[in-house]
């Protein structure tokens, strides 16, 4: 305190001296630090050490000082010229070996020492318990029950460690080691358990302690021996715990081990029967899986049946492929025509005619029936949904002088002593006049309606006769024998003929009069290798051709729509005309017979013969028999794809949807449509003009649905707001307005390609590609706010090809070249999915990681890594024959998680892809070639465009594919399909 009372001017006064050193406490801290700074290293550390333990700090209440011993304060070396220093710098005094600070102001005033007691404040709580106790233990005589246990020797361990015993040897000291290891894990989880489990309060740490100071330089003697002392009775005590429960816990540890090893057997017994019975199970599903697909076309009734209890007994790849197979698979049911001539010629034997070969048979005109004639018995099979069967009388000899069996099977024309006479089915008895030639052998063919009859004798005219009346209609007066089959027209008002040396000849049946047929020319004279027949109204003649499907219009020669096939066809017109059913050696086809551009229904047939086409649209089937005797059968196939009435009355030639299939834009003839995701019409767009190009629909349609792009007849690009109508302001010379939501862009000549991408920003970007004589370009067109709307934003040469689709939000569009171009050219525009053809089609996952990719040929691609790697060719394609029709384009569409991707081709066929197994399932076919695909926003359900019908949904959830063919199963003509007596499956057996 003099020292810095000196510092003070002489001309200071001495108050003002004493108020400007801060009082006592400023005084006594200024000596205290004086001193301390004076202090090396080693001395501080035992400065700190020896002033802290002479402080008692306050919980919730004052620091104080404590008196302690000197044989307490000196644990260092340094502690002794310590303490002298600080007891004559009258920081601390001594009182017969006692020593405590001088002033309390000490612990107030001086900033160093109060910062160590805030830092340490719990351990020097800690420590002045330790101390207290250690005395009370040494004065009990170190009675073992004073020492510490529990949660306070966890915190005192904690804060001090574990001192250190006396020396031992190596072995021994490693075995004492590990033993005080042990029990010091031991103790410590104990404690911690303790506290957890709030029988002792923890204790309270600093926030941020720092590292205390060497615990065997902290703690006096007596303390590191109590210290001691507790650790050896907790480790005795631990031992002794053990050793009283070490054989308990060897009998419990060997009853246990076991016990687990009972329980471990009986649970791989367990779960090894369980997976040889899954196994098993699963075995047995796949064996009914491969049975229904062997039967799909034998017995595709059974099939259907087979491929659900399949799936229902185990839920495996190959039981959904089954499942949705079956799904794809249209109704049909098989009639064996063997069976009914076994029991036709047992009848024939019965009645004694002795010749079952004389049974005939004949599919109605409608195929709904199928007649059976034999001596002994006239049996009517029903093979349509309302059909009955019917028994009759048989014919007996006069099966021999049969002349023709009526379309309807109600009535038969038989040849008699005197003439032709009608023979009715059901009662077995002649019915109306005698007609026609009298010679045994004659030929006779009705009109579609029965109620006309051409027949002709050997060597006599070919003749036209009512039935009813018995009136002769038409003497032709050529006795040349018909090459082939006689049509005559609804309402018998026309016949044709190929005679056996001639061409094609037409009568009016009405007038008598042969008629003029020119353009029987156009059609290689029409008595080709092909069939033909009149049309439903009578008006026109279809011939079958090798390359499809000719019809003329008899009195004009007018020639209605082509329709091309992959072969000779046979031919079965509908009731109404309006469809046409066409077979050929591979192929059965549905054809709208007044806009045939695409078939409706095509399925693939396998090389059996096959005879007898019928169509029925009211029932919506085709029938035919197929194979050879003895085991001839009559085939029914379901085509109720949909109904017709949802078909468009002129076809779609493009559509695209939206991601997530909520809107649909269709093209069609002068016309732009904008649809929901179910194909209700929302808004159209007509053409406007004349095309000054060749007019084809070009279109793009915004991932989000509410912005359109067209190109017009004039050759612009025109871009609509299908949301929110925007603002114009009145400058707007870069835009031609059309409509206050279209935006029509100046002219781009030559426009291929166009699509929108999102940028992966608020600004949203259609890329076109235009192509002329002397130049190749991309173009771009942003949206630029919401008060401009679009506009061109760039344009530069390129030679990457058309604009196919837009990568996501990347801001990247591929072309059909394969090449990624931006609306800027930084990078250039790099080749993608190298080794390909050029595409024709191209879609990316939403991710934009993976893409798909079709060719000219149909092959099918998958690729990852953003097109870099090619993942798996999941159709190979093939290249198309020169001088062929073009295929349309193929379809693709990614589900959302990009799990699956859907392919649809220019046949209607639609396949889901597996995009990391590589399996995939069919889908039952489009109503003709797939236009646009999308999957909705939640992967459920996929939408299918095709230009008949604008969009269709189809089912992905298996469980409702199951149910679905239930239902089939449910509904199907089991007694025309188990004619052995075998018992049906029912409905049981299709549930769950």
């Amino acid at each position: 305190m003099v020292g810095w009372y000196l510092c003070i001017s002489d001309t200071t006064p001495p108050a003002a001296a004493y108020a400007a050193i801060g009082g006592i406490q400023g005084a006594i801290a200024h000596t205290a630090e004086e001193i301390f700074s004076a202090f090396t290293e080693d001395e501080a550390r035992a400065g700190r050490e020896l002033l802290l333990r002479l402080i008692s700090p306050g919980d919730a209440t004052e620091d104080t000082s404590r008196t302690a011993g000197r044989g307490e304060l000196l644990n260092a070396p340094e502690s002794e010229r310590v303490l002298e220093r600080l007891v004559r710098a009258r920081l601390l005094t001594v009182d017969d070996g006692a020593v405590d600070l001088a002033h309390e102001a000490l612990i107030r005033g001086w900033p160093r020492l109060r910062g160590w007691i805030e830092r340490d404040r719990d351990r020097l709580r800690l420590h002045r318990g330790l101390t207290d106790a250690a005395r009370t233990w040494d004065g009990l005589g170190r009675d073992e029950g004073a020492l510490y246990r529990g949660a306070q020797l966890a915190a005192v361990r904690e804060a001090f460690g574990t001192p250190l015993e006396d020396p031992v040897t190596p072995t021994a000291g490693r075995r004492i080691g590990r033993r005080v290891a042990r029990s010091v894990r031991h103790s410590r989880l104990l404690a911690a358990r303790r506290t957890r489990a709030g029988l002792v309060r923890a204790p309270l740490r600093a926030a941020a302690a720092p590292v205390p100071l060497d615990a065997e330089a902290v703690l006096t003697p007596r303390e590191r021996d109590f210290l001691a002392a507790s650790f050896r009775a907790h480790d005795d005590a631990l031992r002794a715990a053990v050793l009283t429960t070490r054989r308990l816990r060897a009998l419990t540890a060997t009853l246990s081990v076991l016990l687990c090893l009972a329980t471990i057997a009986g649970l791989g017994v367990w779960k090894e029967s369980r997976a040889n019975d899954r196994r098993a199970v699963q075995a047995e599903a796949r064996q009914l899986a491969e049975a229904a697909n062997n039967l799909r076309e034998s017995d595709p009734g059974y099939a259907l049946w087979l491929s659900v209890t399949a799936w229902r007994k185990a839920d495996i790849p190959e039981t959904r492929e089954a499942l949705f197979a079956a799904a794809a698979q249209p109704d049909s049911a098989v009639y064996r025509l063997e069976t009914a001539n076994t029991e036709n010629t047992e009848n024939a034997e019965n009645a004694g005619s002795g010749d079952p070969s004389a049974l005939r048979q004949d599919l109605s005109g409608d195929g709904r029936s199928l007649l059976t004639l034999s001596p002994g018995s006239s049996d009517t099979r029903g093979l349509g949904r309302l059909a009955s069967d019917r028994s009759g009388a048989g014919l007996g000899r006069k099966l021999k002088r049969l002349v023709a069996i009526a379309p309807h099977h109600r009535a038969l024309a038989l040849g008699t002593d005197h003439g032709i006479r009608m023979w009715d089915v059901s009662s077995g008895t002649f019915t109306g006049p005698v007609f026609g030639p009298s010679t045994s052998g004659a030929r006779g063919w009705f009109a579609p309606a029965g109620e006309v009859l051409a027949a002709q004798a050997p060597g006599g005219p070919l003749q036209v006769w009512d039935t009813t009346t018995g009136r002769e209609l038409l003497d032709t007066g050529d006795t040349r024998p018909p090459a082939g089959h006689v049509q005559v027209s609804s309402g018998a008002r026309l016949l044709a003929y190929c005679a056996a040396d001639g061409p094609l000849r037409v009568w009016d049946i009405e007038t008598r009069r042969n008629l003029d047929a020119p353009w029987t020319d156009r059609v290689g004279g029409g008595c080709g290798a092909g069939e033909f027949r009149f049309t439903p109204d009578g008006r026109a003649l279809a011939f079958a051709t090798p390359s499809g499907v000719r019809t003329i219009e008899v009195r004009t020669g007018r020639e209605r729509p082509r329709i091309v096939t992959d072969g000779l066809p046979q031919l079965a017109f509908g009731a109404d005309g309006a469809h046409l059913a066409t077979l050929t050696a591979t192929t059965l086809q549905i054809w709208r017979t007044a806009v045939p551009d695409s078939p409706v229904l095509r399925l693939p047939m396998s090389g059996v013969t096959r005879s007898d086409l019928r169509l029925d649209m009211a029932e919506s089937a085709v029938r035919f028999r197929e194979g050879e005797a003895p085991a001839l059968t009559v085939r029914t196939i379901g085509v109720n794809t949909t109904d017709p009435r949802d078909w468009e009355d002129t076809p779609l030639s493009a559509a695209v949807f939206s991601q997530g299939a909520e809107v649909l834009a269709t093209a069609r003839s002068r016309a732009y449509e904008i649809r929901d995701g179910e194909g209700r019409l929302r808004q159209g767009i007509p053409q406007a003009g004349e095309c000054t190009a060749p007019c084809r629909p070009l279109m793009a349609l915004h991932p989000s649905g509410e912005v359109f792009a067209r190109l017009d007849a004039s050759g612009r690009v025109v871009v609509h707001d299908l949301g929110a109508h925007f603002p114009r302001p009145p400058d707007r010379s870069w835009v031609e307005e059309r409509n206050p939501a279209d935006y029509v862009l100046p002219p781009r000549p030559g426009v291929t390609g166009m699509a929108f991408s999102t940028s992966g920003t608020s600004v949203d970007t259609l890329g076109v590609s235009t192509s002329t004589p002397g130049q190749t370009a991309f173009a771009s067109a942003d949206h630029h706010d919401t008060w401009h709307g679009y506009g061109w934003s760039s344009a530069r040469e390129s030679h990457h090809g058309r604009i196919l689709a837009a990568s996501g939000d990347s801001g990247r569009f591929i072309t059909d070249r394969r090449r990624m171009v931006s609306t800027v050219d930084e990078g250039g525009s790099p080749a993608v999915m190298r080794g390909e053809g050029r595409a024709v089609s191209v879609a990316f996952s939403q991710r934009g990681d993976l893409m798909a990719m079709a060719d000219a040929g149909g092959r099918v691609t998958l690729w990852g890594d953003f097109g870099e790697r090619n993942l798996a060719v999941l159709a190979p394609g093939k290249p198309p024959a020169p001088g062929s029709r073009a295929e349309r384009p193929v379809a693709l569409a990614f589900s959302p998680n990009g799990a699956t991707l859907a392919v649809g081709d220019g046949h209607g066929k639609i396949q889901l892809w597996d995009t990391v197994k590589n399996r995939s399932v069919p889908l039952p076919p489009a109503d003709g070639p797939v236009l646009a695909l999308a999957f909705t926003a939640d992967g459920s359900h996929l939408r299918v465009s095709t230009p008949h019908r604008a969009s269709r949904t189809y089912t992905l959830d298996p469980d409702a594919v199951a149910e679905s063919l239930c239902r089939r199963v449910r509904d199907l003509p089991w007694s025309a399909l188990l004619q052995d007596g075998t018992n049906q499956p029912g409905q049981e057996q299709c549930s769950p």
